[in-house]
């Protein structure tokens, strides 16, 4: 039925007329509702892209564990080097050898940050009190908030204020003290703080004057003990103060105070700081209080204030180097706002050239221990690297299912991206305090993995160092989203396609990464064996090898080259391996290797960690200890044994020299020395051994001239037991170079270059000239041996003749001063034994003690900061290296599961199974140990050497001795 148009239609609704001026539109509900959706919507999409990625995280708590160490161990190594950093070089500044002016008292340094305004009237002019006012009640009420400083805890601010010179009476003389003068003149002083410094020998403080009181009223003084001596003067004896300079300038009317003694004083701690700077005359200085010196003396006075000074010491405990800029410019507008306030107001001692040393050394040491650093977070970013392939390949299926079902790479990667990212989080948090651990070991660190040296050490966190931690944060961010990249490339029919076929190489041995890094180690090497370091000269390298950090990355650098190439070679020696084991009945073995060269890719990460670990190891617990035992070698060499000291012994008088002649004991033209027997060195605490060595200037002659060099003469016979020796120093040991000098009185030893150089043989002889107090001695003497080095003695110095001291004293017909060498127990205490030395010999001057050089050395911040560094960086990296090997194993066998099943369906028992694996994780270790230890000592034997570098002679000799820290590596064969 078809309705016609004039037809109406119940349900039908009629045209609306839609134009605006009839019908005006109503608002859509929905334009306003969208934004909001949208932003619903989004908040929801990244809610459970946080919900997948917590839950992915949480379905593999060990590896996420294991995860999280690995990033704390980086972020707070990175973070411990800068407070390692400010830490240790704030010790040195608060020992004040950043100083122009260090402390003139060697028990007491003064404090770091200080400063000392002074106003001298003798240069601008002397001033009233209410001149100073002003500036006074800035130093005391705004200064320390000025500088956002506090007050230091252990020192004392200071404030002094001095009058000029008055003429000094008694009492009694009132009346002749405008016609006669005084037998002294002293000037008044008041001193901030006065009961803290001042020690009362007797009477009390002067007492506080009332506003009230007028000023004819006796002013209480105190006296220092030397003018009571002096003059006689008590407590409570009065005088006169007069001040005679306004009489010769004509004043009608001089002022005149009377004076009361209150008390005499001496310093409370001589030692103290505060004295350095007040330097008050203890002679004719008289301290009254400051009430007394502003209502009593000052208006009395038109030119009271003859010297100003404010000592203000501050707390630098929370200064760090962020703080020394703002600190500085702040330190120097101060300066100028004093300049403002009171003109010609000098800063006489200031911190600012201590802090700018401070702010550059401790930056320099960051710089130069982050560049040395590099190979350890090296190998702990590659346990990061280990940990982020074992979760990629543990959700390839969960990836390639996502990708199949639409999602793209980049929803994946940030998926992984957001759990890297709370992962970080995390682990920057708790590297915090762990950080600050890692400082303060570094700051007790002595030797090598040894942390006993107990020092004074501030450790603290700020923004900068945080900073730093979370840029490698960021690293480690890209480092664990870059295997899911790879991953998210492929759906899961590309990824069953790639799994059925053989594993491509690695992408780095695709590219050839192994070569390349070759050259520029190659590079090196050659460097360092043409210009024995790595740096040439004139390029600011110092002589010391731990301001050179790429003395450290060179090594490094060819131990991972290396490391690639055996990963590239080792699949051919396994099939070749397999092919032996072929022939033989060991099921499992024979099925580990095959398994091991046909896939090489799924061991690489671990053995590569496991060999560049063990090779790194090697070579820095090598280079610690190589560097260790030198240090030691270094100071015992230039000393010679453990102590020496200068016996000048007793010079004679001339009835002396008359007796000695007349019985025949000495003679001859000259000084005359009187000395102990060396035995009684012996009965002092502590030394073993002891013997005399005599150093003098001497000249050896030769066909073309007499050569400068010097003369050691020796008791061949006390000798041996005391000196520093090694077996490297002389073709022969001590012991025959000893009885080759017992041959004859005048055998001597020479250097064998020297010998060489004059074609000098065993058994020549030889004409030396010795200078010895004025006198030339002829010594004839026979060359009976030659050495390669000797204690004390240098090569650049000339030749040095030895031989023996009782024959060069017969020749020369007198004894003369000598040193003494001894040999100590090792827990000696060397105060003690100088002490004792000095009360049994007079004449034992310029004691020289190795183990307080060795000591300091120990503690300089460059060594403190290398070896700290090296200790925490070897334990770490085995700690995860054998982490890594533990969870490489249990996805190991969790991703042969299916493969060892159908083996076991096979025919091949539970024990083959269990072979298999162990063979196979067996067999790695065993490779990456022989070849990790073996690179190492490789380099240890190729690149310590080098470490020996210097313009001077006393930083190359005596020569580096490479040893292999064995202890250390048996520890870390244990740990496997």
């Amino acid at each position: 039925m078809q309705r016609t148009q004039g037809d109406a239609c119940p349900v039908c609704v009629p045209p609306i007329d839609t134009r605006a001026s009839e019908y005006p539109m109503p608002p859509n509900p929905t334009s306003s509702v969208k934004p909001a959706v949208g932003l619903l919507s989004a908040w929801l999409r990244a809610f459970a892209t946080l919900t997948v990625a917590i839950k992915r995280m949480l379905a593999q708590p060990g590896l996420l564990v294991a995860t999280l160490i690995g990033l704390v161990m980086v972020a707070a190594l990175v973070m411990s080097i800068p407070i390692y950093s400010e830490g240790v070089y704030y010790r040195v500044l608060s020992e004040g050898l950043f100083s122009d002016a260090p402390s003139s008292r060697g028990d007491r340094a003064r404090p770091p940050v200080a400063l000392l305004f002074r106003y001298v009237g003798a240069f601008a002019g002397p001033l009233q009190w209410q001149d100073v006012a002003p500036l006074d009640h800035f130093f005391q009420d705004a200064v320390y908030e000025y500088l956002r400083l506090s007050p230091s805890s252990e020192a004392t601010s200071v404030r002094m204020f001095n009058t000029g010179l008055f003429g000094f009476y008694p009492e009694h003389a009132a009346a002749t003290v405008t016609t006669q003068p005084p037998d002294l003149e002293i000037a008044l002083l008041t001193l901030g703080a006065s009961d803290v410094h001042l020690n009362l020998l007797d009477g009390a403080l002067p007492s506080e004057v009332a506003v009230s009181v007028e000023r004819e009223a006796p002013i209480d003084i105190l006296v220092p003990q030397a003018l009571a001596n002096t003059h006689g003067v008590q407590v409570g004896d009065r005088y006169i103060a007069y001040d005679r300079r306004a009489m010769r300038r004509y004043e009608a009317a001089p002022a005149r105070f009377t004076l009361r003694v209150a008390g005499v004083w001496k310093p409370a701690h001589q030692s103290a700081e505060f004295w350095d700077y007040v330097q008050i005359p203890t002679d004719n200085t008289l301290i009254v209080s400051e009430s007394a010196f502003a209502q009593q003396i000052s208006p009395a006075l038109s030119d009271e204030i003859y010297q100003a000074m404010w000592y203000l010491p501050m707390d630098a405990s929370k200064i760090f180097v962020s703080d020394v800029d703002m600190l500085l410019m702040r330190m120097r507008t101060l300066e100028r706002a004093v300049q403002t306030i009171l003109p010609s107001t000098n800063l006489d001692v200031s911190p600012i050239r201590a802090l700018e040393r401070y702010r550059v050394a401790a930056n320099l040491l960051e710089v130069l221990l982050l560049a040395s650093s590099i190979p350890i977070i090296g190998l702990m970013l590659a346990f990061v690297v280990l940990m982020a392939t074992l979760n990629t390949e543990r959700q390839r299926n969960q990836i390639a299912a996502l990708r199949s079902r639409g999602a793209v790479p980049g929803q994946i990667a940030g998926i992984t991206a957001l759990e890297s990212l709370v992962l970080g989080a995390i682990a920057l948090v708790l590297a915090l305090p762990v950080s600050l651990f890692l400082a303060n070991t570094m700051g007790q660190t002595r030797t090598f993995l040894d942390f006993s040296l107990h020092t004074d050490f501030r450790v603290g966190i700020t923004w900068p160092t945080v900073l730093l931690g979370v840029l490698a944060m960021g690293l480690t961010l890209v480092i664990q989203v870059a295997p899911t990249l790879g991953a998210a490339r492929h759906t899961i029919v590309s990824y069953k396609r790639e799994q059925a076929r053989a594993l491509r190489p690695p992408w780095w041995q695709r590219v050839g990464l192994d070569g390349l890094l070759l050259i520029p180690s190659a590079y090196g090497a050659y460097l360092l064996s043409q210009q024995g370091s790595l740096l040439g000269s004139g390029l600011g390298v110092g002589d010391d090898p731990f301001s050179n950090p790429l003395l450290f990355l060179v090594p490094a650098l060819t131990l991972f080259a290396l490391t690639l190439v055996l990963l590239r070679v080792l699949p051919l020696l396994l099939r070749l391996a397999a092919w032996v084991f072929k022939h033989t009945r060991s099921v499992s073995l024979l099925m580990a290797v095959r398994q091991l060269a046909r896939a090489p890719g799924l061991y690489v990460a671990p053995l590569g960690l496991l060999v560049l670990t063990l090779a790194l190891s090697t070579y820095t617990a090598s280079v610690a200890a190589t560097l260790d035992t030198h240090l030691f070698d270094k100071q015992n060499y230039r000393i010679g044994s453990d102590i020496s000291l200068v016996d000048t012994g007793e010079e004679l008088v001339a009835a002396d020299m008359v007796i000695m002649d007349a019985v025949g004991q000495n003679g001859g033209e000259g000084a005359q020395w009187r000395f102990l027997p060396v035995s009684d060195y012996l009965k002092l605490p502590g030394v073993v051994s002891a013997a005399r060595v005599g150093r003098y200037a001497a000249r050896v002659q030769t066909p073309s001239g007499y050569v400068p060099g010097s003369y050691i003469g020796i008791d061949r016979g006390d000798f041996a037991p005391v000196a520093f020796w090694r077996a490297d120093f002389a073709p022969d040991p001590l012991g025959g170079l000893m009885n080759q000098l017992a041959g004859a009185a005048n055998s001597v030893l020479l250097p064998r270059s020297f010998m060489q150089e004059q074609v000098l043989n065993v058994g020549d002889p030889v004409l030396i000239s010795v200078q010895v107090h004025g006198r030339s001695v002829t010594v004839g003497a026979k060359v009976a041996g030659a050495f390669d080095y000797f204690p004390t003695w240098y090569p650049d110095s000339g030749p040095l003749v030895v031989g023996n001291l009782d024959y060069f004293f017969q020749e020369a017909q007198t004894s003369v001063p000598y040193r003494v060498w001894m040999r100590t127990l090792p827990d000696l205490d060397h105060d003690q034994l100088g002490e004792a030395v000095f009360q049994m010999n007079l004449g034992a001057q310029a004691m020289m003690i190795s183990q307080r050089s060795i000591s300091h050395e120990q503690r300089r911040p460059e060594h403190q900061g290398l070896l700290g560094l090296l200790s925490i960086g070897f334990s770490a990296a085995a700690i995860l290296t054998a982490l890594g090997f533990m969870l490489y194993g249990l996805f190991s066998f969790r991703r042969r599961s299916v493969e060892l099943g159908v083996l076991r369906a096979t025919g091949l028992s539970a024990r083959h199974m269990l072979g298999i694996v162990a063979w196979e994780l067996a067999l790695i270790l065993l490779v990456g140990a022989a070849a990790g230890t073996g690179l190492g000592i490789w380099a240890s034997q190729t690149f310590v050497p080098y470490l020996q570098i210097g313009s001077e002679m006393t930083t190359r000799v005596p020569p580096f001795v490479v040893e292999i820290a064995w202890p250390a590596l048996f520890r870390l064969y244990g740990l496997f």
